[in-house]
């Protein structure tokens, strides 16, 4: 199995545990850039949770532009997207408990996938997932059972059951073989049966039976939409603004790999340093794949600021610039309160001291009288 069909198994089967069945970034195309400038970006826009919209200047009215920091690569994530909306859906949930299967989990599971089950271990317990349907199973308490839950519609056995037909609430339900194959599948990898998986319903409890509400991403519009173009016209405009740094012929790499769908932590395109070149991030050797996807929708933004090429971001500090004028004026203020205040003492001494001299000098000097000899 070669490593992309590897990673689709992969992208598959995760998607069965996220909180929505589709995601906006499968309406969208995306990049990671590494030579960015985030102060300019962040005031290109307006603040939508960790990320920045502002409208796309392929199509103002059909497309927003979202830019945010991120990792696995480090850098810019410029996101071309078309504007999403949530609606909630009703899906079928079955979920028992077995306490049947006799296996306990063994301990050398390392790989975390298995013909696309993805598994996840704790020292507790395990879990595994693929489609719509998940198994968890105990590492230290195997008595406590083993919990199935499948969310997808399993036929009536009313009708030919080419599977396993199991009773469950008020009418017997089918396993395809398919299905029960798959399930088979994993837990003799896991150790937690040898036979199959028929050994579930010696003994199980039924824990619900309850459809389920999820979350459903959908585009507000559908208009054809030029991704190549759209992305060529952003990554030159953001390069203009000196947001992003990227040499011409990048950005037409770059845009020749724009598609929709291509975007999220799987699908985006990145800049692969061993090899020199612009590829899908899922393609790389040393990629971290992730079951997370984004849920939440996105509207075209109201306004955006506009940013001259070569422009200052002092409007970024409009607000401590202000308060450090009126920090400045205030001081100049108060020192010329003081200055004034210290000079009316001196000015009242300066004022004081010639009248004194002025009355000593018109003041008659004091004759004393001397008694001569002639007048006694």
């Amino acid at each position: 199995m070669d490593f992309a069909t590897f990673t689709m198994i992969f992208l598959i089967a995760s998607s069965g545990a996220q909180t929505c069945l589709t995601s906006s970034e499968e309406f969208s195309a995306e990049v990671v850039i590494s030579t960015y400038d985030f102060q300019r970006a962040q005031i290109l826009g307006e603040k939508t949770g960790s990320l920045y919209a502002f409208p796309s200047q392929h199509n103002q009215e059909s497309l927003l532009v979202l830019v945010g920091e991120t990792t696995f690569p480090d850098g810019l994530s410029v996101r071309v997207q078309r504007p999403t909306e949530t609606r909630d859906i009703e899906r079928p949930h079955l979920k028992f408990v077995s306490y049947s299967l006799p296996g306990t989990v063994k301990t050398s599971l390392k790989t975390p996938l298995y013909y696309g089950w993805t598994i996840t271990c704790t020292e507790t317990e395990c879990t595994f997932e693929k489609d719509l349907n998940t198994i968890t199973a105990s590492r230290t308490h195997p008595e406590r059972g083993v919990t199935f839950e499948i969310e997808q519609e399993l036929p009536s056995c009313t009708e030919t059951c080419n599977g396993l037909c199991v009773a469950l609430a008020t009418e017997s339900r089918c396993f395809s073989t398919s299905l029960r194959n798959d399930i088979t599948s994993i837990l003799r990898y896991a150790n937690i049966t040898t036979t199959g998986f028929q050994d579930a319903f010696n003994s199980y409890r039924l824990v619900g039976t309850d459809g389920i509400t999820v979350r459903d991403i959908t585009p507000k519009n559908l208009p054809a939409i030029d991704w190549q173009e759209a992305m060529r016209e952003e990554l030159v405009h953001l390069d203009t603004l000196e947001i992003i740094t990227l040499e011409r012929k990048d950005i037409e790499l770059i845009s020749s790999l724009a598609r929709e769908g291509q975007a999220g932590h799987n699908y985006r395109i990145i800049y692969n340093e061993q090899t020199g070149t612009w590829m899908y991030y899922d393609r790389a050797d040393d990629a971290i794949l992730s079951s997370e996807r984004d849920c939440r929708a996105y509207d075209l933004p109201k306004k955006s600021l506009v940013i001259e090429p070569g422009a200052t971001i002092s409007t970024f500090y409009v607000i401590p610039l202000v308060l450090g004028i009126l920090g400045l004026i205030l001081l100049i203020v108060l020192i010329a309160v003081a200055r004034f205040l210290t000079r009316i003492p001196r000015a009242k001494a300066t004022h004081h001291v010639p009248h004194v001299a002025h009355a000593a000098h018109n003041r008659k000097p004091k004759q004393t009288v001397r008694k001569s000899r002639h007048n006694i």
